[in-house]
């Protein structure tokens, strides 16, 4: 089995977890990796030839796209004040430091969120029509130029942590349209990452991006794999599991179904839980595939 949880925290947290239920026996680490870890493992076998970006990597080159964007004076919103006759170039930062994590935090959030720099023009298209150029817009206008810039920057020789799912997203879409004898490109690629699993469980989460679930929905043409995600859900707290809901929605949607009655309360599990608690079928890729959702 695979497990992925979503964080370090609880990366720790799961393997202390399986250590401690396994004693006195030794055992070998456990396969528990957060969402970027595995999306870091495929992109390894379907982009071989790219190179992960650091956060720190990832933040030069938006701060070298932000300062060539400067000296071409095309951004009209992030600008700076200079106390001295130096060229922007010349500077530590190209922007004010808290204004430049800002921006790199933005594309970040951007990425993660499955938003493109094409999707943000739309918008931009949008906003000017209704509302002119409004403050708003030129702040969104310099944030696509400097988003796509970056995006120029790791075409063909890098990828980020943040934009990894994406990328897979794009090379499943497109390995749909082709015709592959050993099934769909993501079922080539998990199954050069991991050959021998059959389950993988998620487990800890209360939101997924919608990237995210076009990566589960592109797997789960792979053949011969259950997946199992665990949620803990109180119906009659709306306040506090709203978001959970929203995504079990959305996992319905997807073709997960649930054997847990919607009046059960709180549902908490542990791995030796969701076979007995779950059962699904999607049909996906003209093959009837088993899948197995923990709600």
């Amino acid at each position: 089995f695979l497990l992925i949880v979503p964080n370090r925290i609880a990366q720790r947290r799961m393997e202390r977890e399986l250590v401690a239920a396994a004693e006195p026996k030794a055992i070998a680490k456990p396969n528990v990796l957060t969402l970027a870890d595995f999306a870091g493992e495929l992109c390894g076998v379907a982009f071989p030839t790219l190179y992960l970006l650091s956060d720190a990597e990832s933040a030069i080159l938006i701060e070298q796209s932000i300062r060539e964007l400067l000296a071409k004076r095309e951004l009209t919103y992030f600008e700076r004040a200079y106390s001295d006759d130096r060229e922007p170039t010349e500077h530590a930062f190209p922007i004010p430091r808290g204004t430049f994590e800002l921006v790199v935090n933005t594309i970040r959030e951007l990425k993660e969120n499955g938003i493109t720099v094409d999707d943000i023009g739309r918008e931009l298209k949008k906003s000017q029509a209704a509302h002119g150029e409004t403050t708003e817009v030129r702040r969104a206008s310099d944030i696509r130029a400097i988003y796509g810039a970056y995006h120029a920057k790791l075409e063909t020789r890098f990828m980020d942590t943040y934009g990894q799912t994406l990328l897979l997203n794009e090379r499943y879409r497109l390995g749909r349209l082709e015709a592959l004898p050993h099934g769909t490109c993501a079922s080539q690629d998990f199954r050069a990452c991991f050959p021998h699993v059959t389950d993988i469980c998620m487990d800890g989460f209360y939101h997924l991006e919608r990237p995210a679930l076009e990566l589960l929905a592109a797997l789960g043409t792979a053949s011969d794999l259950r997946m199992i995600v665990s949620l803990d859900l109180d119906e009659a707290n709306t306040s506090l599991f709203g978001g959970v809901s929203e995504l079990r929605d959305r996992l319905f949607a997807m073709g997960f179904q649930s054997v847990i009655p919607a009046n059960a309360g709180i549902q908490t599990s542990g791995l030796q839980d969701h076979e007995a608690n779950l059962d699904s079928r999607v049909r996906g890729n003209d093959k009837l595939q088993e899948h197995r959702a923990l709600l």
